[in-house]
């Protein structure tokens, strides 16, 4: 869990104020004020010393009572306070009272469990009304510990402190407006786990991984150069500035991790993309205090034309870096190669993508033994003239979607030259071959925008798209049995 990051914290406020001050970031007057985060019906972190703040006149004292226990802080020279609240359990239902010399504020129907930040463009943002399940999920359900914090839209040339936004409980009414993906999440945490669950939403269609990444994350991978506009989507979008409008602001809020969706804006620059990816999960990191922040991310599904063998699918190079990105640690991938739709860039199919980001959540953070990761491949070597490809993941054997063709299989020499592959399933592995390539050294699969991702394993779970070039065997894996899906 995030353990707020006291120094940092400080140095932050002190950068930020005077600018937060003059764009409405911060309250003018001298009176104790709160950040909209911190208001009625807010999911404070569980068991995880949960961090609130806010401002007031300089050097005034400021009380704050919760659970029959009251703390009490002093503002700083230039306003500023800050404090926590200790370990509080799950479910825990609670008031804050904040008092200072000349005003009150009462935050109500405060509710302890685990807080997270969904992020990223259209596909996080696509609300619950408009997805495939909507009409089944708004029937006889009533999920009270389940909220949603949805930030508002801003950009801004520099940090503000306060985001706008307000805490929602479930209703058929709020939910048709919130994220559908952060909805199947949250939800199938709050069954699993059965604790609240509450979601901090700020996504924004149609923008590009550079807008999401602080300014000084950015000058670490410039690679060059700086983006003079979100060049990809057309938006007047300025580099920085919804990690300055929309992000900044929230990263003093406790959470357990943050899960994101986004990259169809960055697909004409793929190589970028491989940089800029770990670079905006590092630089979260940073930006909360917690270089362990757990950050789990959804794989582009697919979508666009069929691509002949040997013409470049930037798609596929774009979930190849997101696949690489699975090298910081705490970081898991939801792979959705499966539920995309060729002809349509938002599929209104979101459950299971949202469902497969809390599989990660369980499996990688809450340590459930769940399966939650389709084949992965693990190395590929020369067998009989063909290429054997062992699989992690293979969780019950691997076997092909609804009994259809094992499709998506491709393989070259060394001149990198892709012949569609003859493939077979042996077990955890994949036998592949072909006439027309006698020493074979490249193998990949699903290289493709829209490819027909034909293999998965035993719970269903699609195999990740990848290409890879011939090494020796590696010894046998160490993966967990998985004893449920």
């Amino acid at each position: 869990m995030n353990r707020i990051n006291s120094k940092a914290l400080k140095l932050a406020f002190a950068s930020a104020l005077a600018t937060a001050a003059c764009s409405g970031g911060t309250p003018a007057e001298a009176t104790v004020s709160l950040p909209s985060i911190i208001s009625n019906h807010m999911m404070v972190q569980a068991n995880a010393n949960p961090h609130i703040w806010g401002w007031a006149a300089p050097n005034e004292q400021v009380e704050i009572k919760y659970l029959s226990k009251s703390i009490s802080v002093t503002a700083s020279a230039d306003g500023k306070w800050e404090a926590t609240l200790g370990k509080i359990k799950p479910g825990t239902q609670f008031d804050i009272e904040i008092a200072g010399k000349e005003n009150k504020i009462s935050v109500v129907d405060a509710l302890a469990g685990e807080v997270w930040v969904c992020s990223g463009q259209s596909n996080m943002e696509f609300p619950l009304g408009r997805a495939s399940q909507s009409t089944t999920e708004f029937e006889n359900h009533s999920w009270p510990r389940i909220r949603f914090f949805k930030v508002k839209n801003e950009h801004s040339a520099s940090p503000l402190v306060n985001v706008t936004g307000s805490w929602e409980v479930f209703s058929p009414d709020a939910a048709k407006k919130w994220s559908a993906v952060g909805y199947f999440f949250a939800k199938r945490l709050h069954e699993d786990l059965n604790e609240p669950v509450g979601m901090i939403q700020a996504a924004v269609g149609g923008t590009s991984i550079q807008v999401w990444i602080s300014q000084e994350g950015l000058k670490s991978v410039s690679l060059g150069r700086m983006w003079s506009s979100d060049q990809n989507s057309g938006h007047p979008y300025m580099p920085s500035c919804l990690f300055n409008g929309m992000i900044y602001g929230l990263t003093h809020y406790t959470i357990s991790g943050a899960t994101w969706y986004q990259g169809e804006s960055n697909a004409k620059e793929p190589e970028i993309y491989k940089v800029q990816f770990p670079a905006l999960i590092n630089d979260w990191r940073k930006s909360w205090g917690d270089p362990k922040l757990p950050f789990i991310y959804v794989q582009l599904p697919s979508y666009g034309r069929k691509i002949p063998p040997n013409q470049q699918s930037k798609w596929a190079e774009i979930r190849e870096a997101q696949s690489l990105a699975l090298s910081l640690p705490n970081t898991a991938m939801a792979v959705t190669i499966d539920v995309g739709d060729s002809a349509n860039l938002h599929p209104p199919n979101k459950k299971p993508v949202g469902e497969r980001l809390a599989d990660c959540a369980e499996a990688t953070v809450y340590k459930r033994r769940v399966a939650y990761q389709g084949p992965t491949i693990k190395s590929v070597h020369v067998q009989n003239s063909g290429l054997l490809c062992r699989f992690d993941h293979a969780d019950k054997g691997l076997r092909i979607k609804n009994g259809a063709a094992l499709n998506d299989f491709q393989i070259a020499g060394a001149d990198k030259k892709y012949v569609p592959a003859d493939a077979k399933i042996d077990g955890k592995n994949v036998f592949l071959s072909s006439s027309l390539v006698q020493v074979p050294v490249y193998a990949r699969y699903a290289w493709d925008d829209a490819p027909e991702a034909s293999l998965e394993n035993g719970f269903g779970l699609p195999a990740a798209p990848f290409q890879i070039s011939t090494t020796p065997s590696n010894a046998a894996s160490s993966e967990p049995q998985i004893i449920r899906r």
